[in-house]
């Protein structure tokens, strides 16, 4: 989708890559992410370390997953951003390669939850999304963990602030 002061409204990709965006979909109501979570954008990147960062275009929940050969590329997350159940479902299912770390921040970073001065040491924890979706809360502080080998995509779902204006004639194509 994309916005563009009062307008929001699909992307002409979007429109061409209909069968993308059902299969996806379909994948996210598989993972069983289907009670509460809703989302209007998926972001698809490759080989993308994101620095630490807070999102501020969205609103709610995000879902996060990495797919690929590669070593490392864990997420790392502010302990804010993960809900006490959703936390228990990844303790559940660690394969051990969960562990806790502080992050110090560099320069300052102004979120709409909270501001991360320079210098702060930031409590939270790596977390390995290959294959295992994670809902998190963009608006603490997350990023990348650095990544060597192959290929690594992630997936992002996510809801864009705005999304009230979008002509949903536009998705019947995407039911």
């Amino acid at each position: 989708r994309f916005s563009f002061a009062h307008e929001t409204s699909t992307s002409v990709a979007t429109l061409q890559l209909a069968g993308l965006c059902k299969l996806l979909s379909a994948f996210v109501q598989k993972q069983g992410f289907t009670d509460g979570f809703s989302y209007t954008n998926v972001l698809i990147a490759k080989n993308m370390a994101a620095p630490a960062h807070v999102d501020r275009g969205t609103v709610g929940q995000a879902l996060f997953l990495t797919l690929g050969d590669f070593k490392g590329g864990r997420i790392w997350v502010d302990k804010r951003c993960v809900n006490a159940a959703e936390r228990a479902r990844i303790k559940s299912e660690d394969d051990g390669n969960a562990m806790t770390a502080s992050h110090t921040v560099l320069k300052e970073v102004q979120g709409p939850q909270c501001t991360y001065k320079a210098g702060q040491s930031v409590s939270g924890d790596f977390i390995d999304v290959r294959g295992k979706p994670i809902l998190f809360d963009g608006h603490f502080l997350h990023c990348t963990e650095p990544f060597t080998g192959g290929t690594r995509y992630s997936l992002t779902f996510f809801t864009v602030r705005g999304c009230e204006r979008i002509n949903w004639r536009q998705e019947d194509c995407l039911q």
